[in-house]
């Protein structure tokens, strides 16, 4: 017996700050599911990530990702300890929490205009009053963070948004979590009951003040007041205000602990009281297993809803029901799989196993869908059964089940074929599907949700629709961003793409080779068709041609490039680097913005340019940056450079002029001294970049760099250290820190966690460079070829 009414001794005796939430947790049975992968912190949102990309691609402009965030600001040690906890229940099991993490830390009031907005009075007149949000409610009625005045604290206090503005929610980031494990936890994991005031014989109030508090501060949440009082195996809270629906909420971690707090605060007999979830599914797993009849039915239909609603509840006792795949109710053997569906791997071998003698096609489909959830999760997915069934079935709604399980597994390519056995099905009358726990919302839904959601499917039908529909325009942009978001659709995209240059709308045809362009190195195995079109009478067409082949480094664009500069002359400009020779000529007149920017790209060999570009410095900032790209051939631009760092000149006229100085002197002196500020407070990844360009040049600079993820990307290059926060930044800042590794590879063995996000950068079929449209593709086979570098020394003997 655990007696939460002593629980206020137990927190003023722990000596760490962490021991206590392991030890409550265990006390109401939580363990770590096996096999779970934590919540990952650097895990994106998918929805933010998709409008940035959409963003770049309308406007060339893709959104900063930590645009909410001050990066100069610390993160509080508790909070960075928390997240690495291997007993951590939200990051294994977040689905007890109903809450979502924001990493990192985001401002409140926020610079994008979401969440709270009303000043913090807690930080003084004149304070910072901004607030760090790391948690929120799943609907984000409340929001949970620190303020940032005290990010440098190791354990600062908790805030809480509420109505009125903020207000201490708990005295500390360590103490937050506790509390929000006892207020989440025992409501799922214990015996619980929910009390109004008529559930009482007379006043609660002060039989409820007899059971001591638990000596947490109140929690506040939906503007519910609620205080925790403890009693021997058991936890009452008391809702004293707000949107409350009940005033008292007990929790147990037994049925006959909940039987005495009930008695001892005068409850009512005859209350219901909710059993715990593994308790509940070990009653209906032994009444499927065991009983005959309607209860039968009633226990796989509560099972199958607590399947989907509660996975975790149901796992443990899966195993049990694998007998049961040979039930002689049909019925029975429909939904077991589903429920088995839920478990481990191992007990893939058995449904396969069963899948060889069933002869009901609900049945059947229903086996074959659960070896597709479970072989999702498999680091080898089954497609060779998969297929095996889809080619040897001679049943409609199995051969269904066979495509809508290899689409689960996320199977890289998928054809008319797969998407006809599906239509069949969502066509016909009359299914075996329908009835199956995976139909709970319906046949339809089934068969095409997961389609819908399907990269593949996805790609089939920008192939497809882009030759055939009235919208294909919409469907070559939709494959251009698929191409790049995506690295292994390229081969299936790009030549469907490449015949619209052909069709005969003038609109279709200027939409293709527009997103050709951006395919950069990848556009070679259509050149041919583009080179023609460099004489074509349609401007935007001449003109996106020449931008695509320059693009690709294609020598054939620079005869077109003194007739007219492309469509987008930046990144043209820069991929005609290994042509300087040829195209120097051509570009002496035209050093406009656009120009410059692309000359950066090619370093030394913009050398010829140097006079013109030193005659720009003090009016196009642009040309400093190159000047500093070029390096140690533009010394003759020093003295140009040194007149526009001086005092009078325009902000950034002086910092480029100091960047390009620092690069080609390889002397700190003043140039530093102007960027300073920017430097120290917070270091963009722009600042960053140009620091690892000057390679030991940049040393000066060390003792300025601020605690942030760029800044020890630098660090790291020039000192060896701080490698652990390099590995973390290959989430964050992954071209930064990839690029650190690659030019000082680590001297040792890395954790496995940041071997495999290598793995995923060198190989994976997801794009990760973070670029504008027009450059991903590109920058994103520059951060390939480097993650394999760091690999191959990682791998290499020592």
């Amino acid at each position: 017996m655990i007696d939460y009414g002593r629980f206020s001794d137990r927190l003023r005796a722990r000596t760490s700050r962490w021991e206590l939430l392991r030890e409550f947790q265990e006390e109401w049975g939580y363990r770590v599911p096996e096999g779970a992968t934590p919540w990952p912190r650097w895990a994106e949102d998918e929805h933010e990530a998709y409008v940035r990309r959409l963003k770049a691609e309308h406007t060339g402009e893709e959104d900063d990702r930590f645009a909410r965030v001050d990066l100069s600001l610390p993160v509080p040690a508790a909070l960075d300890e928390w997240w690495d906890l291997p007993f951590n229940s939200f990051t294994y099991s977040a689905r007890l929490y109903e809450t979502n993490p924001e990493w990192p830390p985001t401002l409140r009031p926020d610079p994008s205009g979401d969440g709270p907005a009303e000043g913090v009075p807690l930080a003084g007149p004149d304070g910072d009053h901004r607030v760090c949000v790391f948690m929120a409610e799943n609907q984000y009625c409340n929001e949970w963070g620190y303020l940032a005045a005290e990010a440098g604290s190791e354990d600062p206090r908790v805030l809480v948004s509420t109505e009125g503005g903020w207000r201490v929610q708990s005295r500390s980031i360590s103490e937050f979590f506790l509390q929000l494990a006892v207020h989440r936890l025992p409501a799922s994991l214990g015996w619980s009951a929910q009390l109004g005031a008529d559930d009482f014989d007379g006043p609660f109030e002060e039989r409820l003040a007899e059971l001591p508090e638990m000596g947490l501060p109140p929690w506040w949440e939906f503007e519910a007041d609620a205080v925790a009082h403890g009693a021997p195996d058991a936890i009452v809270w008391h809702n004293r205000s707000g949107y409350v629906d009940w005033p008292v909420e007990v929790q147990a971690r037994s049925r006959d602990a909940m039987d005495a707090v009930l008695a001892r605060l005068g409850a009512r007999p005859g209350r219901r009281v909710a059993p715990p979830e593994g308790e509940v599914v070990r009653v209906l797993v032994e009444t499927l297993v065991g009983a005959d009849g309607p209860e039968r039915a009633r226990a796989a239909e509560r099972l199958a809803r607590l399947a989907r609603e509660r996975p975790e509840a149901v796992r443990a006792e899966a195993p049990k029901l694998v007998p049961l795949l040979a039930d002689p109710d049909p019925a029975v053997r429909r939904v077991v799989p589903y429920l088995l569906a839920v478990g481990g791997p191992e007990l893939v071998p058995p449904l396969r196993e069963r899948f060889a003698a069933e002869s009901d096609p609900g049945a059947a489909a229903s086996l074959v869908l659960a070896v597709g959830r479970l072989g999702a999760a498999a680091e080898a997915p089954p497609y060779g059964w998969l297929g095996e069934v889809l080619a040897g079935s001679p049943v409609g709604e199995v051969r269904a089940a066979a495509v809508v399980a290899l689409i689960e597994c996320d199977v890289e390519e998928v054809s008319g074929f797969h998407f006809n056995l599906l239509n069949e099905q969502v066509k016909a009358e009359e299914s075996a599907l329908d009835g199956l726990p995976w139909a709970h919302e319906g046949r339809a839904e089934l068969l095409t949700a997961g389609w819908n959601e399907s990269l593949a499917a996805h790609v089939y039908m920008a192939g497809v629709m882009m030759r055939i529909s009235d919208d294909a325009v919409e469907y070559v942009q939709a494959a251009g961003e698929l191409m790049r978001g995506w690295r292994h659709v390229r081969p299936r995209l790009l030549p469907p793409m490449a015949e619209q240059l052909a069709a005969p709308d003038a609109e279709l045809r200027v939409a293709a080779v527009r997103e050709l362009a951006t395919m950069g190195p990848f556009l070679a195995p259509v050149a041919e068709l583009l080179a023609p079109l460099l004489d074509d009478p349609d401007p935007r067409l001449a003109g996106g041609a020449l931008d695509a082949l320059a693009r690709a480094g294609d020598a054939r664009a620079v005869p077109a490039l003194s007739r007219d500069l492309p469509y987008d002359v930046e990144h043209a400009v820069a991929g005609l680097a290994d042509h300087a020779g040829a195209v120097v000529p051509l570009l002496r007149s035209r050093l406009g913005e656009d120009v410059l920017a692309g000359l950066r790209a090619w370093g030394p060999r913009a050398a010829p340019l140097v006079p013109e570009l030193a005659g720009l410095v003090e009016t196009v900032p642009e040309a400093a940056a190159v000047l500093g790209a070029i390096g140690p051939a533009a010394a003759p631009a020093l003295p140009a450079l040194r007149a526009g760092m001086a005092p009078g000149r325009p902000r950034l006229v002086r910092a480029e002029s100091a960047w390009a100085y620092w690069a080609i002197s390889g002397e700190a002196g003043e140039a530093l001294e102007i960027l300073e500020a920017a430097i120290r407070h917070s270091l963009p990844e722009e600042a960053a970049r140009r620091l690892l360009d000057l390679g030991e040049a940049a040393r000066p600079a060390l003792p300025l760099l601020p605690a942030e993820p760029p800044a020890a990307c630098v660090a790291y290059r020039l000192t060896g250290e701080p490698l652990p926060e390099v590995l973390d930044a290959l989430h964050g800042s992954p071209a930064l820190a990839v690029r650190a590794l690659a030019e000082r590879p680590p001297s040792g063995p890395v954790p496995e966690a940041a071997r495999a996000r290598l793995k995923e950068i060198a190989y994976g079929r997801k794009v990760v460079a973070e670029a504008a449209a027009p450059d991903i593709v590109a920058a994103d086979l520059h951060l390939r070829e480097r993650a394999r570098r760091v690999l191959d020394h990682l791998d290499a003997p020592s």
